[in-house]
């Protein structure tokens, strides 16, 4: 019998770790056959009541030139959340688009959105992301980039510790 109570106790006070990550790499290409490719990484782990998260997200679309690209740049998150296979990030980045050798950077709010529907060499839907970027300033410009993924992985997961 005091087995079992020490056994229920441990069970009842142990802490749980409970880490979210969403990882990708890869190329994608939207509904109007614009190509673009990007990299992600994020990490947010919650213990008890302490969380600490980190990530850092690079998306490119070149333009018509090689002079001419969008680049969106996130690389803190004050917000990383994932609800089945669908992983959402989102946090203070910058815009930055290139005509010619005219470099604008723009300041704002980035969100990514990356959903993983199979892994590579499995049949079914591709994976898919979303970034958008909404700037600080009203007058500068917004940003939005729906597409799938033509080459890559987008992974998405939640590990329960104890």
């Amino acid at each position: 019998m005091v087995c079992f109570v020490l056994a229920a106790f441990a069970i009842a006070s142990a802490t749980l770790i409970t880490t979210l990550r969403i990882n990708g790499s890869g190329r994608v290409v939207d509904n109007d056959g614009h190509r673009a490719y990007f990299t992600v990484e994020a990490v947010k782990t919650t213990h008890n009541a302490d969380t600490s998260q980190r990530a850092v997200m690079d998306f490119t679309k070149p333009g018509e030139s090689t002079t001419e690209s969008t680049r969106v740049h996130l690389n803190s998150a004050e917000y990383i959340n994932i609800v089945e296979n669908v992983g959402q990030i989102a946090g203070p980045g910058v815009l930055r688009v290139q005509h010619g050798t005219e470099l604008h950077y723009y300041t704002g709010r980035v969100y990514f959105i990356g959903t993983s529907n199979r892994h590579p060499g499995e049949t079914g839907l591709p994976d898919r992301i979303v970034v958008r970027f909404f700037p600080a300033v009203t007058t500068d410009p917004t940003f939005v980039f729906e597409g799938s993924l033509t080459d890559g992985d987008v992974a998405v997961t939640t590990t329960l510790s104890y």
